[in-house]
């Protein structure tokens, strides 16, 4: 039986093949980029017995109310779900995340996670940065229907994608 670590590390390579990306070279860092468009962007890594999916929004918007929003967001997911908001140390930029234990995702779980997880950060982009003034209303894990698979393109597992991801 595989050990946790090793569990992780197959699910995250299970979930690049599933985007297209060759997990090769994969264990070399235990990170990888996935760019399904020119504005979605979604890191994954393991660390240990954990995958972190993180997904980078872009810049932190210039508005007390979205901030408030985003805090608000952020305790309320305490209770409700597992995602968080945070700003990345190394970029600047507002991320969005997820951490979870290799025993927790079955397969098809992680990949519902992470089309979640794009479908949302692509709302957010096309919303907020598009002048509206809220956080889009749905939640990653609403149920919303799964983006498409399309453009799953390029990885960089020698790349540092942020202090989140650091070991």
């Amino acid at each position: 039986m595989a050990s946790a670590s090793e569990q992780a590390i197959q699910l995250a390579e299970g979930l690049l093949t599933y985007c297209g990306i060759d997990p090769e070279g994969f264990r070399e860092t235990n990170k990888a980029l996935i760019a399904l468009d020119y504005e979605t962007v979604i890191i994954i890594a393991v660390n240990g017995q954990l995958i972190h999916l993180v997904a980078m929004l872009g810049p932190v918007p210039d508005s007390p109310q979205l901030h408030r929003q985003l805090l608000n967001r952020n305790f309320a997911s305490l209770a409700e779900s597992d995602y968080r908001y945070a700003i990345d140390p190394d970029t600047g930029e507002l991320v969005m995340s997820i951490c979870l234990g290799s025993e927790d995702p079955a397969p098809d779980r992680l990949i519902r996670q992470f089309t979640h997880m794009a479908e949302y950060a692509t709302r957010w982009q096309r919303s907020i940065y598009a002048g509206e003034s809220a956080i889009p209303a749905s939640d990653p894990a609403s149920g919303q229907p799964p983006i498409s698979r399309k453009g799953a393109a390029g990885d960089s597992p020698g790349a540092s994608p942020g202090g989140l991801l650091r070991a």
